[in-house]
């Protein structure tokens, strides 16, 4: 369901608060890794859209394969440091 015009932006901040304390929990279904992606894509675009310049690791304008690849080593490299601090 869309939000309402006058109370998008609250509704949606809370929503993307959720989203952000857990970009890198580990994805069960197959519909949520692309949808994650997505977000971080559309994140970019607002502050593209601000004037801010929006770059990956690289320096390179972010695109979708850089946002994934990030993911992707985050998954097999920052399980291992949680377990290394536990």
């Amino acid at each position: 369901m869309s939000n309402m015009s006058y109370c998008r932006f609250e509704n949606t901040n809370s929503d993307l608060g959720d989203c952000a304390e857990h970009i890198l929990d580990h994805l069960d279904t197959r519909y949520e890794a692309p949808a994650r992606v997505s977000l971080v894509e559309t994140c970019a675009d607002i502050l593209e859209r601000l004037g801010f310049t929006v770059q990956d690791r690289d320096g390179d304008d972010l695109c979708r394969q850089s946002i994934k690849d990030a993911l992707e080593e985050y998954a097999s490299n920052g399980s291992e440091d949680e377990e290394d601090e536990g």
